[in-house]
Order: C-alpha cells, then sequence, then structure tokens
C-alpha cells in the first residue's frame, strides 16, 4: 500500500486519512430514503387502479348484465299453478287405480267360486292374484299421497321429475309383464285351460297398467317442461 506523506512548513509530518474502499459507505447507504423507495410505493394508489373499473362504460356494461341475469331468472319462474296440476293428477289416477284394483279382486272373488269352467276358474284366479297386489299397492300410496306434509324449502319441480321417472319405471315392468303374460298364453295355455284363462286375465291387467302409467309419465313431462 502507497502512502503520501507531506511537510508541512513548521517541520511536522502529517498522513492523509485514507480509509481502504471496503470501509468506505455504499452509495445505497447514503442515498436519501425517498431516492430508493420503489415507484409502486410513490405512485398515488388513484393511478394503480385498473382502468376498466374507473371506465363509466364498464360500470354501465356491469348493470346492464345484472339487468339481463334478474330477467333470466324471473323467466324460468315456475307457474303458480304446477304444484296444483302435479298433485291433482297423482290424487286423481291414485283413485282411478285403487278403483281398478279393488273392482278386480271383488271379480276374483265372487267369480272364483261361482264357476266351474276351468278357463274362468283360472281367469278369476288372476283377478284374485292382481287385484290382491294391486290393492296392496294402491293402500300403501293412498296413506302416504294423501297424507298432510309439512311445507318443504326444496325445488317443486323435483317431486315431479321424481314422479315422472316412477311411471316410466312402472311402464317398463308393465311392458315385462306383458310378454311373460303373452308367454303363458302360447306355452302352458295351449293345453291347459287353466293356465289359458289365468294368462289372458294377466294379459289386460298389464296393458291396463301400461296405459295407466304412461299416460300419466307423459302428464307429468308435460307439466314438467312448463316449468322448465
Amino acid at each position: 500500500m502507497n502512502v503520501n506523506v507531506n511537510v508541512n512548513v513548521n517541520g511536522c509530518v502529517s498522513v492523509p486519512n485514507r480509509r481502504p474502499a471496503a470501509m468506505r459507505t455504499p452509495a445505497a447507504i447514503r442515498t436519501p430514503a425517498a431516492i430508493r423507495t420503489p415507484a409502486a410505493v410513490r405512485t398515488p394508489a388513484a393511478l394503480l387502479t385498473p382502468a376498466a373499473i374507473r371506465t363509466p362504460a364498464a360500470i354501465r356494461s356491469a348493470a346492464v348484465l345484472a339487468l339481463l341475469l334478474t330477467l333470466s331468472l324471473h323467466a324460468i319462474e315456475v307457474p303458480p299453478d304446477y304444484a296444483p296440476r302435479r298433485d291433482l293428477a297423482n290424487k286423481a289416477s291414485l283413485l282411478v287405480y285403487s278403483g281398478w284394483s279393488v273392482g278386480t279382486l271383488a271379480v276374483g272373488a265372487i267369480g272364483y267360486p261361482t264357476t266351474r269352467d276351468p278357463f274362468w276358474r283360472g281367469a278369476h284366479l288372476g283377478h284374485l292374484v292382481w287385484g290382491g297386489v294391486n290393492t296392496l299397492i294402491a293402500a300403501i300410496s293412498l296413506a302416504v299421497t294423501f297424507k298432510s306434509h309439512p311445507p318443504s324449502n326444496e325445488d317443486p319441480r323435483q317431486e315431479g321429475k321424481n314422479a315422472q321417472l316412477s311411471y316410466a319405471i312402472n311402464a317398463v315392468f308393465d311392458v315385462a309383464t306383458l310378454a311373460v303374460s303373452a308367454a303363458l298364453w302360447q306355452g302352458p295355455g295351449r293345453t291347459d285351460a287353466r293356465w289359458e284363462g289365468f294368462a289372458v286375465a294377466s294379459i289386460f291387467q298389464s296393458l291396463f297398467l301400461l296405459g295407466y302409467d304412461a299416460s300419466m309419465s307423459l302428464y307429468h313431462q308435460w307439466n314438467n317442461a312448463r316449468a322448465d
């Protein structure tokens, strides 16, 4: 390291006070804080707001969008007569089904012991079987349908959709029972009059139930379409 020595007029020797470069204060530390503050911090908040928010046109567009959304929600409002039509159809059809079931059971109960013809004994036996099963189903359905239910916050359309699906599934089973009845008619019914009578009675029962379930499924489909 080189040291410069100066001699003054009094003969004194002076050495300049020189600090090593590593000991010198960095320029960043000696810079005023305002200069070292990032520009984003010193920028007014209003300048940082996105232009789309500060634009009046954007505010008007948002208002128009909210209005259109409100109108669209109002357009899909459930008709006031949707639930009454649904419930009335279910109750009326259930009364028809119950009447048919009880009537079938009564015909079988009266006809079976009063005839000796093998065909009619088989048919009335079918009436007893079908009428008994359907009457039991009708009794349970009547108890559930005509029972008072507390108000529900669920979508009223869901019950209508469930009813439509239920009748559609029943119609599929009706087709299956119709096929089985036809097979009995063409199989054992060809050689046994009692099987023939039972199969014919079952075919008529299946046809009635198919028409009943299919028509009710279509009705609920129509009523649901009005609310969608």
